[in-house]
């Protein structure tokens, strides 16, 4: 019953009973998607890393995260910088979504879900990509509390056994209807993650 009602018509055989009592319980109610809901990017293609991509900042140039400095919640300090030339890339998305006041980054190489919180309006290389949430009754940090959640990384690592973070896993990936006091409780436990690691950044501790 369960396979019959998963869209993908995917059952993980491995998975005992309660782990698919589970499954159906995250998925059988009325629940949220970011199908629709959500805009997305892919990092910068720039045709020519040994050119674009440089080891150390100049003047021009700016931070550029890489999926490797990514963690969960927060990335860490970045691995190379670039100078920002759009018409010059191979493939770039709208400047407006990299420069988003708030937006979401992940790491596209992965068989987990790593997302983490930008607000410096940093460029992504292609390794990462950008999210960011338009999901009804949700700040964009209750949904990045959910997205790193060990209920998530269940759910991502059962129905879809990837190697890859694609966007249309993402998008099918079931967030409940919550309240406003719970969005707002999600969001300041965010917050309190966020100030901890980035002290750990500072101090080189990652």
């Amino acid at each position: 019953e369960t396979v019959l009602k998963s869209e993908d018509c995917i059952v993980d055989i491995r998975s005992s009973h309660e782990e698919r009592e589970l499954m159906e319980a995250v998925f059988s109610p009325e629940h949220l998607t970011l199908r629709g809901n959500a805009e997305w990017a892919l990092g910068i293609v720039t045709g020519n890393n040994a050119r674009f991509v440089l080891d150390s900042p100049d003047v021009e140039a700016e931070p550029l995260w890489l999926g490797k400095d990514l963690y969960r919640f927060v990335a860490g300090k970045p691995a190379k910088y670039i100078r920002f030339q759009p018409e010059a890339f191979q493939q770039v998305a709208p400047t407006w979504k990299y420069r988003a006041v708030e937006k979401l980054v992940y790491r596209f190489i992965s068989n987990e879900l790593i997302f983490a919180y930008d607000d410096k309006q940093t460029l992504v290389l292609n390794s990462a990509n950008v999210l960011i949430p338009r999901l009804e009754g949700y700040s964009i940090k209750s949904v990045l509390a959910f997205l790193n959640s060990q209920l998530f990384q269940f759910v991502f690592r059962r129905r879809f056994q990837a190697i890859k973070v694609l966007k249309g896993d993402v998008e099918k990936m079931p967030f409940p209807r919550i309240s406003t006091v719970v969005d707002q409780e999600l969001s300041r436990l965010v917050d309190v993650i966020l100030r901890e690691l980035i002290d750990l950044k500072e101090d080189g501790s990652f």
